[in-house]
C-alpha cells in the first residue's frame, strides 16, 4: 500500500493576510457541551470536567465548567468589552476581571477580551488599525504570520499565527509579552464540519507565567442556535473581591 503526501497548498501572502483578517467563524452562535482537562500549579494532576461552551462572534464567550465535587470550578465569560474568570480549585478561589481600553502596555494587549476572542477563532486573527504590521515566514508544511506592533516608539512581535499549508487551517497562536516571553500558547486540532461551520474540535490553552493549562474537547456541537439571554454577561456574587489583571 503506498502511502499518500500531503498536498501542500500555495497561497499569496496578501491572500492569506486577506483570511486572517476576517474572522474564521461562519455561524452566527455556538453553543457545545465539552470535555474539559484542567491544570494548575497547585493540582497533583490534572483534573477532568464536564463544561458547557457558547460564542457569538465577533468577540462573545462564555466557557463554565461543571465539577463532581465543586459546583463551578471555572468559569470564564466576555461580552466583548469585559471579561471575568472565576477559579474554584483546589485552595483557589478567585475572581478576575478586564477591560478594552487604550493600548498602554503589551501586558494589557495579550489580556485583552479581544486577545481571547482570537483564540478562540471567532475574530479577526490579525489586528487592524494604526502601529500593527505583518511579516510571513514560508516553511515546507506552514505558513506563519509573525503580528507586529510599531508604535510610540515600541517594536515587538505581539503574536504568531501558524496555519497548515495541507488545509490551511490556523494550527497555533502564540501571544507575547513585550519582552518577548511568551504569554499565551493555544493549539487546535482535528477540524470538523458543523452544518458547514469548520472549526477544530479540540483547542489546548497554556498560560506558561501562570502555569495554567486548559484543553477543551468539543461534544456535540451546535451551530446558529438560540442562547439563553444574559449568558455572557454573569452576576458576581454580592461583595466578592475582583482582581483587575492589568493591575496584578
Amino acid at each position: 500500500m503506498v502511502e499518500e503526501r500531503p498536498v501542500y497548498q500555495e497561497v499569496s501572502e496578501k491572500e492569506l493576510l486577506a483570511r486572517l483578517a476576517q474572522s474564521p467563524a461562519s455561524f452566527h452562535t455556538l453553543k457545545s457541551t465539552v470535555d474539559m482537562e484542567v491544570m494548575s500549579r497547585e493540582m497533583k494532576s490534572p483534573r477532568r470536567l464536564g463544561g458547557l461552551l457558547a460564542l457569538e462572534p465577533p468577540n462573545k464567550i462564555r466557557l463554565k465548567a461543571k465539577g463532581a465535587f465543586i459546583p463551578d470550578p471555572f468559569d470564564l465569560a466576555s461580552d466583548g468589552e469585559t471579561f471575568i474568570v472565576h477559579i474554584k480549585i483546589e485552595d483557589r478561589d478567585e475572581w478576575y476581571k478586564e477591560s478594552v481600553g487604550e493600548l498602554e502596555s503589551f501586558k494589557e494587549f495579550v489580556l485583552r477580551p479581544d486577545r481571547l476572542a482570537e483564540a478562540f477563532l471567532i475574530a479577526p486573527l490579525v489586528p487592524q488599525g494604526p502601529g500593527f504590521d505583518t511579516t510571513l515566514e514560508i516553511y515546507s508544511d506552514a505558513y506563519i504570520v509573525p503580528v507586529i506592533y510599531r508604535a510610540h516608539g515600541r517594536t515587538a512581535v505581539l503574536k504568531r499565527v501558524t496555519v497548515e499549508r495541507v488545509n490551511l487551517t490556523v494550527s497555533e497562536q502564540v501571544f507575547f509579552y513585550e519582552d518577548g516571553r511568551v504569554a499565551l500558547v493555544v493549539c487546535y486540532r482535528d477540524y470538523v464540519d458543523v452544518e458547514g461551520a469548520v472549526l477544530p474540535k479540540e483547542t489546548s490553552l497554556f498560560w506558561p507565567e501562570e502555569e495554567f493549562s486548559l484543553s477543551l474537547n468539543l461534544s456535540r456541537p451546535k451551530v446558529n442556535v438560540e442562547l439563553p439571554e444574559g449568558i455572557f454577561t454573569p452576576k458576581l456574587p454580592e461583595g466578592v473581591e475582583v482582581i483587575e489583571i492589568s493591575e496584578n
